[in-house]
């Protein structure tokens, strides 16, 4: 997901919603064995960002909390979708103690890590 936000924010990456639904289907073809969740998921977070950021510069901060409020909304998403087809039990507030708030946390030490080597390569290729 980095990387698409990246891609949105400082490249000009051709066709980046079709990339983003090959990564999907790469990812639920590797990861999680049912064929959609992700494929759908992935190109509609794009899209998503692409028409949210019209509204905002493209800052260090802003980025971030955009990229945040993706992560949130992927994962939220992703588990709503498994406990509307049965594949998970996990009550909403264990789901974010234990999967929301780590991944969150994660994500945001990523981005501190990669975010100007991920700029300047974006901007170097653009």
């Amino acid at each position: 997901m980095l990387w698409l936000v990246m891609g949105i924010c400082y490249g000009t990456v051709d066709h980046l919603i079709w990339w983003a639904a090959a990564a999907g289907l790469f990812f639920d073809l590797f990861f999680t064995g049912i064929l959609g969740i992700f494929t759908l998921l992935l190109p509609f977070m794009v899209y998503l960002t692409q028409n949210v950021l019209t509204f905002f510069n493209r800052s260090f901060i802003v980025v971030l909390l955009i990229y945040l409020i993706d992560i949130t909304v992927l994962t939220t998403l992703f588990y709503w979708a498994n406990a509307l087809i049965g594949f998970t039990s996990v009550s909403a507030v264990n789901f974010i103690g234990r999967t929301l708030g780590p991944t969150l946390l994660f994500n945001l030490v990523v981005y501190v890590i990669l975010f100007w080597p991920l700029k300047v390569f974006f901007e170097k290729f653009e």
